[in-house]
């Protein structure tokens, strides 16, 4: 019988046992003083750690400890105060980890609370190393009065981001020792503190996901694998938080790898990914498959574990039979199901391209306020005004270019003063080629080359504003307090690494843009899909075709099958023109043309709409008409049966002779004699098959550019009318000579 694997010597997850001690006992009402540990008894192992009088413990028992007898020989009493806050910190801060590494035991914080809470929700300050609550901590580390020491420098508020304060104080209590350093600084340290975020601290198997993904995507070419390692560290982190709702018991990600727990699995990610029973769909399909993978991946990292230890082995038999349900269950589970919802979300999306009213209008805002801020920012450089035309810039180039938002926002400021060393250098050749205005546009224009997606080499061009623009930004970066360190072209001032999103800003701007009819369409990827839709306006070949893709920074194909979108103005305008021409039996008329070649004649529509129109009011006529008749009949049937002449025959027409008669039923009720006597209301058309008969059997006429006379096209009729299709005459002879003319004149 399989047993569910323990995580005893290879996951050593953080225990939430501790405490922050009351003000007052909850049994008697009486306040309760503190008790601060020593730290020199800590380190000679004394059972005593806790003391309610710590000076007078120091003074009594470790006088001989060089920073005791410092203490003891200052003078000021706020020196003093300063060097007794010091070591009474240090004992505090040994003693959490002691608390920590045990999973039980009672802490102090710097404020007590009413009622004994659990300490998930308080982390140390980093430089005096006091407990406080996670939401007080930064107003509480703008202020701590305790002065930064040469050994363990601690950046000052100001050059220290405080928006994730919480997330490196919590990385000073005991986590998992394996987490390196470099990991801790550059994905933990900047993580947002929460109770996600205490999921993954709490699990060393996530931590040691995170970390590989880490080594593996830092040396990718994309700067944003931060964010992504980030991402993925927090769907594990939100899916345990699930697990452990639903089995309490559950200590860490590692109790999942059992095959008997596989049901659970599954339970956890429908109810993370927000399914929904009554309509069987889910809000977030995509988490569906991400968290497979990072499952999958979670199944490696553990298996590797175990092997690595002699008394876990047997435990990977139990992973790799969990990981077989989940690669050939999980499809019918959940999978296939998050297939179809992504599906029907992407056809029923509405498919809108941006407005050129509105990229117009957008275009002339941004340039108005280029303008505007260049102008303060020569006259008094600002981090404010510095921001706000780096957010203006960054705007310009993504619509002028049609760049993907990532690829600008992380240009690099080594590929711009490249561009600016090797923007001299012309090939006179290909110089000599080119036209006036060619030339013209290779003066004000600059050419910046970066790095795209996988690793293709794509074009970035600036206008004259544009360069003087960026310019001024990289001449005013140290003045306005941009890191050395921060090698981004549009940095963020108070990063070091960082840039800012341009997906973020270019949605700020349209909907600051006052005017604008669709602002929510004018975004990075719709530029793209517009600019790859209107090109099918213009006659392009392959080759010139893939010369856009190329720019675009895609291949070919990807630019037809996903930027390019189904217009519904082209359907009408273009694609109707050969279904017109079909229905009109017009095959031969769109033969070696293009779609902007093909023509409709348009008095034939016309003609059809009024035949349908003439048709309409006819059968009205002829029923008010027939009605009348009814009634006129019951009243005057008697009348004409008197008057009625029974041996006298009926008149007979003589031709060009009018015929007299004693009522209006006679007119009515006497059908049209001739074809001639119709009105032709319309042009009539010939059936494909009559067609292709016609130009088989007039094909030496058409040879030689001769029309049939009449007795050539009387005697097709003879011989080939029963085999018409369409409503063809034997004494039609002009329409078969019309058509083989008509044709004729086609092919010339």
């Amino acid at each position: 019988m399989l047993q569910e694997p323990s995580n005893q010597d290879i996951v050593k997850p953080l225990k939430t046992g501790v405490q922050i001690g009351a003000v007052r006992d909850p049994k008697t009402g009486k306040k309760v003083w503190k008790k601060y540990a020593c730290i020199y008894c800590i380190k000679q192992k004394k059972e005593k750690i806790l003391h309610a009088k710590p000076v007078e413990h120091f003074e009594s028992c470790h006088s001989n400890e060089s920073e005791v007898a410092a203490m003891m020989a200052l003078s000021t009493p706020k020196r003093r105060k300063k060097a007794i806050a010091v070591i009474r910190n240090a004992g505090e801060r040994e003693y959490y980890g002691i608390a920590f590494t045990k999973g039980g035991g009672i802490i102090n914080a710097r404020r007590r609370p009413a009622e004994q809470k659990s300490a998930d929700n308080y982390l140390p300050c980093k430089k005096c190393t006091g407990l406080y609550k996670a939401s007080y901590l930064a107003r509480h580390y703008k202020q701590c009065g305790v002065e930064k020491s040469s050994e363990s420098p601690v950046k000052s508020p100001i050059e220290e981001n405080l928006k994730g304060i919480q997330a490196r104080s919590a990385l000073s209590l005991p986590t998992a020792p394996e987490v390196v350093k470099e990991f801790r600084e550059e994905i933990l340290s900047k993580m947002k503190y929460d109770a996600v975020y205490r999921e993954i601290l709490s699990d060393n198997l996530i931590l040691e996901f995170g970390r590989r993904e880490y080594d593996e995507k830092k040396n990718d070419s994309s700067p944003n694998y931060r964010r992504y390692v980030k991402d993925r560290m927090r769907e594990l982190g939100r899916f345990m938080a699930v697990v452990k709702q639903k089995a309490p018991g559950t200590r860490g990600l590692v109790d999942l790898f059992c095959p008997t727990k596989y049901r659970l699995t599954v339970s956890c990610i429908k109810e993370v990914a927000g399914y929904s029973q009554t309509e069987s769909k889910y809000n977030t399909s995509s988490l569906v498959l991400k968290l497979k993978q990072s499952l999958l991946k979670c199944c490696y990292v553990y298996r590797g574990m175990c092997l690595d230890n002699f008394d876990t082995i047997n435990l990977a038999k139990s992973i790799d039979m969990y990981e077989s349900r989940l690669l050939k269950e999980f499809k019918e589970d959940c999978s296939k199901l998050a297939h179809k919802t992504l599906e029907q979300n992407k056809w029923n999306s509405e498919d809108r391209l941006p407005l050129a009213s509105d990229v117009k209008m957008l275009h002339e805002y941004l340039e108005k306020e280029e303008k505007k801020f260049k102008d303060e920012l020569e006259v008094n450089p600002t981090e404010d005004s510095y921001r706000k035309l780096t957010e203006v810039v960054l705007c310009q180039i993504i619509m002028l270019n049609r760049r993907r938002v990532g690829e600008v926002q992380f240009m690099a400021l080594d590929q711009y003063e490249k561009a600016l060393k090797e923007g001299d250098k012309e090939d006179e050749e290909v110089a000599e080629s080119l036209s006036e205005l060619e030339k013209a546009l290779i003066k004000r224009l600059q050419l910046i080359y970066i790095r795209g997606k996988k690793g293709r080499k794509v074009p970035v061009i600036l206008t004259k504003s544009l360069q003087e623009s960026v310019a001024l930004l990289v001449r005013l970066r140290k003045s306005v307090g941009v890191k050395a360190s921060n090698k981004f072209l549009f940095p963020c001032q108070s990063s070091e690494v960082g840039a800012y999103r341009a997906d973020v800003i270019l949605r700020r701007m349209s909907e600051k843009c006052n005017g604008l009819k669709d602002p929510a369409t004018v975004r990075g990827t719709k530029l793209r899909k517009r600019i790859a839709t209107m090109m099918q306006l213009l006659n392009l070949d392959k080759n010139e075709l893939d010369a856009v893709a190329a720019f675009m920074g895609h291949g070919l194909d990807v630019h037809l099958k996903f930027y390019r979108q189904q217009e519904s103005t082209l359907h009408l305008a273009k694609v109707s023109k050969i279904l017109l021409n079909l229905e009109a039996g017009k095959v031969q008329r769109m033969k070696g043309k293009n779609l902007n070649q093909i023509e409709v004649d348009e008095e034939e529509e016309e003609d059809k709409e009024d035949e349908e129109d003439k048709e309409e009011e006819e059968d009205k006529e002829e029923e008010e008409d027939k009605e009348e008749k009814e009634k006129k009949d019951d009243s005057e049937e008697n009348e004409i049966e008197e008057d009625k002449e029974i041996d006298d025959p009926a008149p007979q027409k003589k031709i060009g002779q009018t015929v007299p008669c004693d009522s209006m039923d006679d007119i009515d009720s006497t059908p049209p004699s001739s074809p001639e006597k119709t009105k032709n209301t319309g042009r009539k058309y010939f059936h494909p098959d009559d067609i292709s008969l016609i130009r088989t059997h007039f094909a030496d006429n058409i040879k030689v550019k001769r029309a049939p006379n009449q007795k050539e096209a009387e005697a097709f009729l003879r011989e080939n009318i029963k085999k018409l299709k369409g409503n063809v005459k034997s004494t039609e002879w002009l329409r078969i000579k019309t058509h083989v003319w008509n044709y004729i004149k086609t092919k010339k």
